[in-house]
């Protein structure tokens, strides 16, 4: 094939420059342009590759614990994959690894597995080069797991083990007479994992909350408490008495049993929270259960209140001769 091509004159000095410099002819020279301008191309390509591959981002996350953070970036990590427009069969291996892992790192933060078997998961899905971060955190836990103290519950650095059984947790830290305290926030505890346990089995400044049964278990210094908190929303709220006076019948009853109220209203949604302290010898167990009857108690004594006042109000109207009628059923 022959290609003709005019030059300007001094592009055409350059290259006849060049020419002599390198010793070759013009097909050769042109050539070697071309296999540099590819290989250039290549090497842009492989690290745009790279980089779409990588899944330290999804990683660290896993590594520090938090479930929420890491299954967001699998799912932004996943949606990048299946828009690429780059044609290679490691994207979508790739894919397909990180709908693994986020079936694996979902099941953990549903309380199905434990922590550490979601890294053990994890671990056996990955690639070696991927493996370091979570083969890492599983080391650091053996070792925490062989140096921690003979209790049921104690304390990691930036988690909590019970019976064996690692769990990252929020930590806060703030000083205090005596120097640095620190307390251990830790989501999503199986009730059957510290039924049995009690308060006192609980090192001071840690907090559990309870899977599924929105109630939190904590030890202080200087006490040992349940909290649980009911929602109710005005809008899906029923007559015959409005939200504001059911949630006055509750709280009533609460106070009148010696219990700490606290009640949050934000856009309609109304949190009832009731905090119960205990005897440190109560077992964890015993207290949610007792803490979900007492809030049940308090609903109970609010729903005979309403039934009073739907009675109290077909009396008046039969009085009056009205007949009452729902007109939104």
């Amino acid at each position: 094939m022959k290609l003709e091509v005019e030059l300007p004159d001094d592009l055409y000095d350059e290259l006849m420059s060049r020419l002599v410099e390198e010793g070759v002819e013009p097909s050769e020279y042109v050539r070697r342009l071309i296999e540099e301008d590819m290989e250039v191309w290549r090497e842009s390509r492989e690290e745009e590759i790279e980089d779409l591959l990588d899944l330290s981002g999804a990683l660290i996350p896993l590594y520090e614990g938090d479930l929420g953070k890491c299954i967001r970036a699998l799912k932004s990590k996943l949606r990048e994959l299946e828009e690429s427009e780059l044609e290679d069969e490691r994207i979508a291996r790739r894919a397909e690894l990180v709908e693994e892992l986020l079936e694996i790192v979902r099941a953990c933060a549903r309380g199905s597995i434990t922590y550490e078997e979601c890294l053990k998961a994890c671990a056996n899905v990955l690639t070696s080069e991927d493996r370091r971060f979570v083969l890492a955190k599983l080391e650091e836990l053996r070792r925490k797991k062989s140096s921690a103290p003979s209790g049921k519950v104690s304390l990691a650095t930036d988690g909590v083990l019970i019976k064996g059984v690692y769990f990252p947790a929020e930590v806060e830290e703030y000083e205090e007479e005596g120097g640095l305290k620190r307390e251990y926030f830790v989501q999503d505890v199986p009730l059957s994992l510290v039924y049995d346990l009690k308060f006192r089995d609980l090192p001071p400044g840690v907090t559990l909350m309870i899977a599924d049964e929105f109630v939190e278990v904590s030890r202080t210094e200087d006490s040992c408490y349940a909290w649980k908190e009911a929602y109710f929303y005005r809008k899906y709220w029923l007559p015959p008495i409005s939200l504001d006076d059911y949630v006055s019948a509750m709280v009533a009853y609460l106070e009148r049993m010696g219990h700490s109220v606290y009640v949050d209203v934000d856009d309609g949604h109304y949190s009832v929270q009731v905090t119960v302290e205990f005897d440190p010898e109560t077992s964890i167990g015993e207290a949610v259960e007792k803490i979900k009857d007492i809030v049940l108690e308090a609903e109970g004594f609010a729903d005979e209140l309403t039934k009073k006042v739907d009675e109290a109000v077909d009396r008046i109207f039969a009085e009056a001769g009205i007949e009452r009628r729902r007109w939104g059923d």
